[in-house]
Parts: C-alpha cells; sequence; structure tokens
C-alpha cells in the first residue's frame, strides 16, 4: 500500500467521522440539547478539514493545527472560500462558550451561521 492511498484510506474513514458527526448534530438539536449540537457541529468541520488537509499529505495532532492551515493551506491559495474559514474559525468557539456556561441558544445560533 502506497502513502498516498493509506492517507486516502485514513481521509475516507475521517469524512465516515464527519457524516456521522453531521447526523448527530441535527438529532441534538431537534432534541433542543444546543450545546451538544454546537459540540458535534464543530468536530463535523474539524473531521472534514482533517481529512482534507491529509489528502493533501498534511497531518496534524492538534485542533489549532488544523485550524492554522485551513487558512493557510485552503483559504489563503483560495480553494476555500474566506467565508467557509471564517465560519469554522468562529464554530470552534461555540463549543468552549457552552462549557463554561456563557451561551445562550440564540448566541448559539448566531455562531453557527456564517457571517
Amino acid at each position: 500500500m502506497t502513502d498516498e492511498t493509506a492517507r486516502r484510506e485514513v481521509a475516507r474513514y475521517w469524512m465516515d467521522r464527519t457524516d456521522s458527526a453531521l447526523a448527530s448534530a441535527a438529532s441534538e438539536l431537534a432534541a433542543r440539547r444546543y450545546d451538544f449540537a454546537a459540540n458535534r457541529a464543530y468536530y463535523a468541520c474539524f473531521y472534514a478539514a482533517s481529512a482534507v488537509l491529509l489528502v493533501a499529505g498534511r497531518k496534524f495532532t492538534k485542533h489549532s493545527g488544523v485550524r492554522g492551515a485551513v487558512h493557510q493551506e485552503l483559504v489563503k491559495p483560495g480553494l476555500l472560500d474566506a467565508t467557509w474559514g471564517r465560519a469554522y474559525r468562529t464554530r470552534k468557539n461555540v463549543p468552549q462558550a457552552l462549557d463554561r456556561g456563557g451561551a445562550t441558544p440564540v448566541a448559539v445560533g448566531r455562531q453557527l451561521h456564517c457571517r
């Protein structure tokens, strides 16, 4: 198995996790569990970004590395619209704010929509 084939298999795994996280976010949102919905939405973004970057040969151990690479490797060269880059950067704050008890469902809703 080549390195590229292995990267693609792992990326497929991350995209499967993305699908699961999105389904979970929708379920949590329907149940009005906004903190869990926000968490799952963030992880869906994280998993998808990790998959795309892995296929490009980049691998990270921290969320901050993925966030930085999204902007450096995808937004700056024009591969990803800046609106989506800002949306990902913004979403990372939502689960943290909810964990601290500092967000309401209305604030979460505002954070989860692209600006």
